[in-house]
């Protein structure tokens, strides 16, 4: 689907929504879900989104990521304290860093008639989880200079 808008005549108002790309080219009996209002889709994918990082699946497969990235850099516990705390993160992002997340953390939304699917990028969460980490202190041995 891509995103598009319609503008009311008269006025200033537009109307955004994700439109099926391929029913747009063969017609649109060549879709179940022609159409979608952006503001809807894009509300249900966040609430997936928040409550998906809140299982223990995804913890699993983000530490299994993060160990095969960086095997001394992640621990399972700090991971999922992470993921826990996304939702009171989350509402006090700006939209854009908001929208930059989202990049980061979705590889695929799939939209069907009565369901919504979202496929995570495990690399993005952990790339997510180490910028929220911080810095990583560096150890010196001032007795050998």
């Amino acid at each position: 689907m891509g995103i598009t808008y319609t503008k009311k005549k008269g006025t200033s108002t537009h109307y955004r929504y994700y439109l099926c790309t391929h029913a747009a080219k063969v017609g649109y009996d060549a879709c179940p879900v022609r159409t979608v209002p952006a503001g809807e889709i894009e509300a249900s994918v966040i609430a997936l989104l928040r409550r998906s990082l809140m299982t223990p699946e995804v913890a699993a497969r983000t530490y299994r990521e993060a160990r095969g990235l960086a095997p001394d850099a992640a621990d399972e516990q700090d991971i999922i304290l992470h993921l826990r705390q996304f939702n009171d993160l989350w509402d006090e992002l700006f939209p854009a860093e908001q929208a930059r997340i989202v990049t980061l953390l979705i590889d695929q939304v799939t939209v069907c008639r009565d369901q919504v699917n979202i496929a995570l990028r495990a690399d993005g969460l952990y790339a997510l989880l180490d910028e929220w980490r911080g810095p990583k202190e560096e150890v010196t041995n001032d007795a050998a200079c």
